[in-house]
């Protein structure tokens, strides 16, 4: 199978070339970058050929590309590649507006190809376990999260990061994305309302964006959930940064944290400690399942509809920030988790919604439901993921502290308060009659 690469703009196209050279089965055709200077210098430090357009990368007949270019430059890449007929996985955020995102989806649709974001947390062999301990019921109902997705401002690696004409945004835009997808695919509910503040504190002196940000998000379902996304880490952090989220079930909190897998190699010649990661690798799931989707004709587990609907999380965020109130969202209703397509056809498509496959998924963004047939569809794609590396979980069963018992009593009393209902009482009472449930170190392997 031969993959191109679609820009070096986004840091982690450093990361991927190597996994995608190392997997069996798949060539690295080929790079391509805006940038001359920086296209030739990752060919060359790769040894990958570098084409002189992104035109001539699709005209070699890729099976698929890896798009990693500024955030603002997705849709054109993705357009581009869906009308020469190339699978796409796209960075995160999928894009910086909704009308782009909804456009790349329908080129996609339109091509009969594929389009998967960039979210390895849904291949973290961590989140994986206590995704299936919560699908067999062993951790009761879930009550809410505190989640983070900290990081360094990435402004030394990428100075368009810190640009909101290419990035969209600030930390909020970069650090969002990520959570929000995992506690979708968690809870299988979507966010119905999201209430945010940011702040410029961090940096305020380099950069003209939000560097710090709260994100609180309401469910379908009930549960409630904050996101912690800033760049709060120090240049001086063993890694970039990290991402993790306590859960509070009627069970108990499970603590997680998704890069736990490391090791602190000291190196003088650098100047500060560095996290060697020896354990799992989601980004190598995630590409590997990029590459099973396009050999199997299948829809991936991590969709382009996954990346719009973390987008609208993001936006109205934003859109919360900017007038200081809750934003309300609407969703499907229905079950429409995939729209599953073959490869270069959207016959099957057709034919359940009666209408031309472009039609179909505007028709679905648009929330235009009552016309559209294809409702019905639900299409789970399953991962694939043999990676059975251990990992740590931190399981406290009733270990819950009078002040953490307090702030959440705080929490959901403010959450009713706005939703005009009695607050969550039952947090505290069923926490105080959990019974204890067996730890396991056993990994989990999702194949």
């Amino acid at each position: 199978m031969k993959i191109g690469v679609m820009s070096f703009a986004h840091l982690y196209a450093e990361g991927y070339v190597p996994l995608l050279q190392a997997l069996p089965d798949v060539e690295l055709l080929g790079v391509a970058d805006e940038d001359e200077q920086r296209g030739r210098q990752f060919a060359e430090q790769f040894g990958a050929r570098l084409f002189d357009s992104y035109a001539d990368l699709l005209a070699a007949a890729p099976d698929g590309v890896v798009v990693c270019s500024e955030n603002i430059r997705h849709r054109a890449l993705v357009e581009l590649a869906a009308a020469a007929g190339v699978h796409v996985l796209s960075e995160k955020p999928l894009a910086t507006t909704l009308a782009d995102a909804q456009a790349m989806l329908a080129a996609c649709a339109r091509s009969g190809v594929l389009l998967m974001t960039t979210f390895p947390m849904r291949f973290s062999t961590p989140l994986l376990q206590i995704k299936a301990r919560l699908d067999a019921g062993e951790l009761g109902q879930v009550y809410c999260f505190n989640a983070v997705n900290q990081g360094e401002m990435p402004a030394r690696h990428r100075a368009w990061f810190v640009d909101p004409a290419l990035a969209g945004g600030g930390a909020m835009m970069d650090h969002t994305v990520h959570l929000a997808d995992v506690m979708r695919w968690r809870l299988g509910s979507e966010v119905v309302e999201v209430y945010a503040q940011t702040n410029h504190i961090l940096h305020s002196d380099k950069v003209n964006v939000e560097t710090g940000g709260l994100v609180m998000l309401n469910f379908a379902n009930g549960v409630f959930a904050t996101i912690d996304c800033s760049w709060s880490r120090p240049a001086s952090w063993p890694s970039w940064g990290g991402l993790g989220f306590e859960l509070i079930t009627a069970r108990g909190a499970i603590s997680v944290d998704a890069f736990w897998q490391n090791l602190t190699i000291y190196n003088e010649r650098v100047g500060r400690p560095l996290w060697t990661y020896w354990g799992s690798d989601a980004n190598a799931a995630m590409l590997a399942e990029f590459m099973a989707a396009i050999r199997e004709q299948r829809a991936p587990c991590v969709s382009g509809e996954d990346g719009y609907r973390a987008l609208q999380i993001t936006l109205a965020a934003y859109e919360s920030t900017q007038t200081g109130r809750p934003v309300r969202l609407t969703h499907i209703t229905a079950s429409v988790n995939r729209l599953q397509v073959s490869s270069r056809t959207h016959a099957g498509l057709s034919q359940i919604c009666g209408k031309s496959a472009p039609s179909c998924v505007i028709c679905v963004l648009s929330q235009n439901y009552d016309a559209c047939g294809a409702l019905s569809i639900d299409n789970r794609a399953k991962g694939v993921l043999s990676l059975t590396i251990p990992f740590k979980i931190t399981l406290y069963i009733v270990a819950i502290t009078i002040k953490r018992q307090t702030a959440l009593r705080r929490v959901a009393w403010q959450q009713a308060h706005r939703n005009d209902r009695q607050p969550y009482v039952t947090v505290s009472r069923e926490l105080d009659k959990v019974e204890p449930i067996p730890l396991t170190t056993e990994p989990y392997s999702r194949r």
